[in-house]
């Protein structure tokens, strides 16, 4: 026993070393394929340039942040956070938030991973350092790493409810927090309404309110102006018809070739809504509540009016959770369809750089790569739908997190 308490420390360092090279390896090749391109981290320097605003005392909705001319989009409790990170040094910074989102991966699989498959969390974390590493060759991911966003962030929070706190007062904590930063986390808290867990979905309100009452208190003029309107001019985020812009609304915009479709994406939107959150539902409800979660996360991707490839960091968790189900060599071989077809990226090379030529798209093989990610969310969605169905016809449950985590804990008695 003493021998095995000695070595504990040992394994302990070991596995702490093994996270953190393996992120120290991931930052240097971002910076690698990275540092020489003139708009890395360009959305970096739009939070940073908020954290500056507010310190300054200039009005953070008049944000221009150069040399793109970007503007400040997001709640001013976003603005806030990134404060410290405005007193950082460009070149340090850079390195430093490259290092944190590596680190974010990593946990993203992490929590991921414990979710599904309960187990000692020594073994699992050597393979996650390793995991993590490969999924920065996932589009998403690598959109995240050049722009420097902050998506991977909100997914470790929402995760950190479902996956850590289920059972916790605290569940819904990290789900306000999120919305606090980006609004669309928001959508967590209908599903949590619509499951029945009405405590964390107070918890995640009053959370995201004292967001707001603290913002009012530091940033009143700002506060004001963002919930006077800021908050639904998506004209201030992007070109809808963007090849990166992968939501519904630009697959709208693409098809119809005009930008005059808001009435459409509008019902449409509202549709396919109100089916994936039915979906997500019955997916709670046969005890699934993990593919609930990433279902309630394309919803808020796909009905977004804005949804950039880095938004669809959601990708990673569903990787995961589908390896975790695999069961047969066929399994494995779509599996690796999924990942292959994600890494592809094909709206990033096959689509007309030129937004004006994104609306003049007339061949169907260059519309359907520049709606990629949202087609793939529907198709995972189908596949969802059609299983969940032939699971319900057979009598076959699938355990929940928790019965798996009591099922672990048995074993390990025996």
């Amino acid at each position: 026993m003493t021998a095995r308490a000695d070595r504990r420390p040992l394994a302990v360092a070991a596995l702490v070393a093994l996270v953190l090279g393996c992120a120290v390896l991931g930052t240097w090749f971002a910076v690698l394929v990275n540092g020489d391109k003139p708009d890395w981290l360009e959305d970096l320097a739009v939070y940073v340039g908020g954290g500056r605003a507010v310190t300054d005392g200039k009005p953070l909705y008049q944000l221009v942040v150069p040399p793109f001319g970007y503007q400040f989009t997001y709640p001013p409790f976003a603005a806030v956070l990134f404060v410290p990170l405005s007193l950082v040094g460009a070149g340090t910074l850079k390195i430093l938030w490259t290092f944190v989102n590596v680190l974010l991966v990593e946990a993203v699989v992490l929590l991921s991973l414990r979710w599904v498959r309960p187990g000692p969390a020594r073994q699992q974390i050597a393979l996650v350092a390793v995991v993590a590493l490969a999924a920065m060759w996932l589009g998403p991911v690598r959109a995240t790493l050049e722009t420097g966003q902050v998506n991977l962030l909100l997914v470790v929070l929402v995760l950190m409810d479902f996956a850590l706190l289920s059972r916790s007062k605290a569940m819904g904590v990290g789900i306000g927090l999120a919305m606090a930063v980006k609004l669309t986390p928001g959508v967590f808290l209908v599903y949590l309404l619509l499951t029945r867990r009405f405590r964390a979905a107070l918890t995640a309100a009053v959370t995201f309110l004292a967001t707001v009452l603290f913002s009012l208190a530091v940033l009143p003029s700002d506060t004001l102006k963002y919930w006077g309107g800021v908050f639904v001019d998506a004209d201030r985020v992007a070109i809808t018809q963007h090849r990166f812009q992968q939501s519904l609304r630009g697959v709208v915009v693409r098809v119809a070739h005009s930008t005059d479709t808001t009435l459409v994406w509008a019902c449409l939107a509202v549709v396919l809504a109100v089916l994936g959150l039915a979906l997500a539902v019955g997916l709670w409800r046969r005890g699934q509540d993990q593919w609930g979660v990433l279902v309630t996360a394309g919803v808020a991707l796909v009905v977004s009016p804005v949804s950039w490839e880095h938004h669809w960091v959601w990708v990673v968790p569903g990787l995961v959770f589908l390896a975790a189900a695999v069961r047969t060599p066929l399994g494995w071989a779509g599996w690796g369809v999924v990942v292959a077809a994600i890494a592809l990226r094909p709206y990033a090379w096959a689509v007309p750089r030129d937004p004006a030529d994104a609306l003049r798209i007339d061949d169907p093989l260059t519309q359907i790569a520049a709606s990629w990610l949202p087609l793939l969310a529907v198709l995972v969605a189908v596949a969802l739908a059609v299983t969940s169905r032939a699971s319900r016809t057979s009598g076959v449950s699938t355990p929940t997190g928790a019965e798996l985590r009591s099922d672990s804990r048995e074993l390990r008695r025996l």
